[in-house]
């Protein structure tokens, strides 16, 4: 998967994701800016995105599309 795409797709999961989370989930994770991991272990790309705060919400994507996700 190509880096823009992996983006895109987790932008996308992000949104809906965050749209049931609490208020400041949403506005931590208000920013859509993203860095792709050049190592994505065992998926097909893991998305970062940064909080305001410094947590990092993690996509990880695997082979069927699907995106999970962690914080760290």
């Amino acid at each position: 998967m190509s880096h823009p795409l992996a983006v895109q797709l987790a932008q996308q999961q992000k949104r809906g994701m965050l749209s049931r989370s609490v208020r400041s989930e949403q506005e931590n994770f208000a920013s859509d800016t993203a860095t792709v991991a050049e190592d994505p272990t065992s998926y097909v790309a893991k998305v970062s995105f940064t909080g305001k705060d410094g947590q990092k919400l993690i996509g990880l994507i695997d082979e069927d599309c699907y995106v999970g996700w962690t914080m760290k």
